[in-house]
């Protein structure tokens, strides 16, 4: 019986035998969640909050029957099996059934659509770009769509004057899928181990791999044929300008509202939507707000009381990422804060995803070779494609040499 299905039936029953049924639904509860690595009440960022179902395998959308197919490859390769029996062998009947419906039981790369798409949307979880808002839109190599660069005029005139022609100056955004590949080396110890435990292991790790280099690219990529175009680089220039505080370095909690709101200003004038602003900013930069010292010495000061307790700044999400650098400027000491309206930002998705697995394949780190042979390792290379574009460049502000906590 599930949990939902007992606390059905504890309201018909007096309140001990209800309260006994409640808690053990509870535990119920907390069990499937301790299994999954989190607690009921506070699930991991990384996993999205999912009641058993009546009907649903308990690991659907924790991303763990994408590692199970990935771990049994490993494994079928190094045995020369097939991967199907290997599943079967660990007891899984759920991966190994899909697998066995459609042509994803030899050994090539492409992941069965179902685990794609759960590992896609547990990156969202991971990556910056995508938990701040991002509207993701499936493309195919690529798509192309205009956009409004300028707007156009009206005029006045007498009841027989000419009315003059105005048009909004238009532009085109393309979309076109660029190939982002992580590579990540896992103890064969952790292949060959079946247990809930091993598998999170290798999920979180590959994910974090992959997040990590998206959001460097949706931040601050270049727009080559190989890399998406970042939101900075994408932002117009007249909304990226330098910091204003009085003393690099040494910003006071006065003069960082200023800074704030004068971002804030600056978007509003541009006629932005403002459906889902956030900002964006470096640790440094966080800890310099939380650190500043109120008037008369406060302990707590506005800006931390409410970023702490409400998780926005001047009204507004923040998030913190270290894929902003702080190392850029004067004296390679400087930061970026980012204002941006996310519901202007999309990520144009193939919801392919290629996962292939290469026991005791070299690898390197470091600029170092490392042979997985000797360290007993199988490296797991994924691929992805994606792209980014901004519906109109001026829907984020870049406050550039911020010297916020970096002195």
């Amino acid at each position: 019986m599930t949990p939902e299905q007992m606390q059905e039936m504890a309201k018909s029953l007096g309140p001990l035998v209800a309260s006994h049924l409640m808690d053990h639904a509870k535990g119920q509860r907390d069990g499937y969640a301790s299994l999954l690595g989190g607690n009921a009440a506070e699930p991991l960022a990384s996993t999205p909050s999912r009641a058993p179902v009546t009907g649903k395998h308990m690991t659907e959308g924790t991303g763990i029957n994408l590692i199970r197919f990935v771990k049994a490859k490993a494994v079928a390769r190094m045995d020369g099996r097939n991967v199907v029996d290997v599943l079967k062998g660990w007891g899984d009947e759920v991966v190994s059934k899909a697998l066995s419906q459609g042509n994803y039981s030899g050994l090539g790369s492409m992941v069965h659509p179902q685990f794609a798409s759960e590992f896609i949307d547990l990156l969202r979880h991971k990556a910056v770009v995508r938990q701040a808002g991002a509207r993701v839109i499936p493309i195919g190599a690529s798509l192309t769509f205009d956009r409004q660069s300028s707007t156009g005029t009206a005029f006045y005139g007498g009841e027989t004057s000419t009315i003059q022609e105005s048009e909004p100056g238009t532009d085109a955004v393309s979309l076109s899928e660029k190939k982002l590949t992580a590579l990540t080396a896992v103890p064969n110890d952790l292949i060959r181990n079946a247990s809930i435990n091993a598998e999170e292991f290798v999920r979180n790790d590959l994910l974090n791999v992959m997040a990590l280099r998206e959001d460097l690219a949706f931040l601050r990529g270049t727009g080559t044929q190989l890399e998406p175009r970042g939101i900075r680089n994408q932002i117009d220039p007249a909304n990226v300008y330098a910091e204003t505080v009085a003393t690099a370095g040494a910003a006071t909690l006065g003069e960082m509202k200023k800074e704030l709101n004068k971002a804030k200003k600056k978007l509003k004038k541009g006629n932005v939507p403002m459906l889902t602003p956030v900002w964006l900013m470096s640790p440094n930069a966080e800890t310099a707000i939380l650190d500043s010292v109120g008037p008369g010495g406060e302990g707590t000061n506005s800006l931390e009381k409410e970023m702490v307790e409400r998780g926005t700044l001047r009204n507004v999400p923040f998030f913190v990422t270290n894929q902003i650098p702080e190392t850029l400027g004067a004296g390679n000491s400087r930061s970026e804060l980012y204002l941006v309206d996310m519901s202007e930002v999309l990520i144009g998705e193939s919801m392919a995803l290629e996962i292939d697995v290469f026991p005791n394949g070299a690898f390197t780190r470091g600029g170092q070779v490392v042979s997985g042979i000797s360290t007993d390792q199988t490296v797991l290379r994924a691929i992805t494609k994606h792209d980014l574009a901004m519906r109109h460049r001026q829907s984020g502000i870049v406050v550039k040499d911020l010297s916020w906590g970096n002195s």
